[in-house]
């Protein structure tokens, strides 16, 4: 029997990346991205399933990726820093973003506490928390549906 006659004599369907095993920049965050998607699913479905570390997922391009979809007319945090001036240095900022995360060594900043008005209640309004701009980029990276999302 020739191999692959199973499958009509097409490809007997192994994963054979390219030579080196190299994963181009845009399969990397796809990876990513679908790996977060399927983290969020798993969490959603199970609320007891613990995930003890998602620290490998971060990266320099996964980042990038959250601050291009950052909206850069929303209100700026504690710090002031709008999506401009850390993207002047967009690069070097993502670095030590990382680096500061893989050390542990990160830590959100304040929240910027803003009164918006209340919908149906004339005079009345409610508080809405505008975090720092780094801190919006982490919160980019966590899966949607994930305990730590769901505030």
């Amino acid at each position: 029997m020739k191999r692959g006659n199973a499958r009509g004599g097409k490809d007997p369907g192994w994963n054979c990346p390219a030579e080196g095993n190299v994963v181009s920049t845009t399969d990397t965050q796809k990876t990513t991205d679908t790996v977060l998607r399927r983290i969020g699913w798993l969490s959603a479905s199970d609320a007891s399933k613990r995930f003890e570390s998602l620290m490998h997922l971060f990266n320099q391009e996964s980042l990038a990726a959250c601050f291009r979809e950052l909206d850069g007319r929303k209100a700026v945090g504690v710090d002031g820093i709008t999506k401009g001036q850390y993207g002047a240095c967009l690069d070097r900022n993502l670095e030590g973003l990382l680096e500061r995360m893989k050390r542990m060594g990160y830590r959100p900043g304040p929240v910027r506490e803003v009164l918006i008005p209340k919908g149906g209640k004339a005079g009345g309004t409610r508080p809405l928390g505008i975090s720092n701009l780094e801190d919006k980029l982490v919160q980019g990276m966590v899966p949607e549906g994930s305990p730590r999302n769901q505030a």
